[in-house]
């Protein structure tokens, strides 16, 4: 499809297999086999592309770009070595903005896989210059080098996947986006949720393999994990387009149509508090973004 200048668009791109919920061991192992073979979205991704009619200081008037972990094999290492568990869930990987033509390679690839959807907003010049502003501060502010889903988006200390996708999409239609039926939700045992942030719990992986059978019933037992799942979105999208009879696995929402919401979109605040990045990294950042 033509690329639309007054158009926000969110890709999305599910895992190889479902990923299983109905407790630790099994997430572990589904996630595990979707590693093994080298897919490019294991557990799914998500990237934003938007654009504006006149180009900003650095020369860019279309993005396309997302969250990912800046090695994936190093965080592999890093889950075993500090025995991590389920606190992997919550843990602070080092980050990375997805380059823009690699973007553009995936979703390729993954519409000739038939994993591949869509959901496109009409925006307003304005708001699409206000997205430009976010990922500035985005990328000045060095929130890009931090992954995981300990993170709170607006707070602008980093993000996973798709927190940072459903941020931009809730500008994109003026209120918090996220449908109801995109939410992932658990309660992560704290017996097996280890890491830094949790007293230097240690969990192996062998640990969640033996005995990890269950989710925590209660707050008191367990830690809250929530997230938008790409695997839930992509079904979603799949679902309102075959009601339509559209085979492009894709739909247009504006405002009124995301009638599962009325809260308006929050705004970005930078509290990490990490250091300012240097204007040859900035510019750098800006270069791999931008959707020739």
């Amino acid at each position: 499809m033509p690329r639309n200048p007054n158009e926000f668009v969110l890709h999305l791109i599910p895992p190889p297999r479902p990923l299983n919920w109905s407790c630790p061991r099994e997430l572990l192992i589904r996630t595990f086999f979707n590693h093994l073979f080298g897919d490019l979205a294991p557990i799914g991704h998500v990237f934003v592309e938007f654009g504006t009619r006149e180009p900003n200081a650095h020369g860019v008037s279309r993005v396309l770009t997302g969250m990912s972990r800046l090695d994936v094999r190093e965080s592999s290492r890093e889950v075993r070595h500090l025995k991590l568990g389920l606190g992997s869930f919550f843990h602070d990987f080092r980050g990375r903005l997805d380059d823009a033509s690699e973007a553009l390679e995936e979703i390729e690839w993954a519409r000739s896989k038939g994993r591949y959807a869509a959901i496109r907003v009409p925006v307003s010049d304005e708001c699409a210059q206000a997205m430009m502003q976010v990922l500035e501060g985005w990328i000045a502010n060095g929130a890009f080098r931090h992954y995981g889903g300990g993170h709170v988006v607006t707070r602008g200390t980093g993000s996973g996947c798709a927190e940072f996708a459903m941020f931009f999409l809730s500008m994109a239609l003026g209120a918090q986006a996220t449908h109801p039926s995109w939410w992932r939700e658990v309660l992560a045992p704290k017996e097996f949720v280890g890491g830094p942030m949790f007293n230097g719990r240690e969990v192996s992986l062998l640990t969640l393999l033996l005995f990890g059978d269950r989710w925590a019933v209660d707050e008191e037992d367990g830690v809250r994990y929530r997230t938008p799942d790409p695997e839930l979105m992509f079904n979603w999208v799949l679902e309102r387009a075959r009601e339509r009879g559209d085979e492009s696995c894709e739909v247009v929402l504006t405002p009124s149509e995301a009638s599962w919401t009325r809260e308006p979109a929050l705004s970005m605040r930078f509290e990490g508090g990490y250091p300012h990045e240097l204007p040859e990294v900035i510019a750098r950042e800006w270069a791999k973004v931008r959707l020739k």
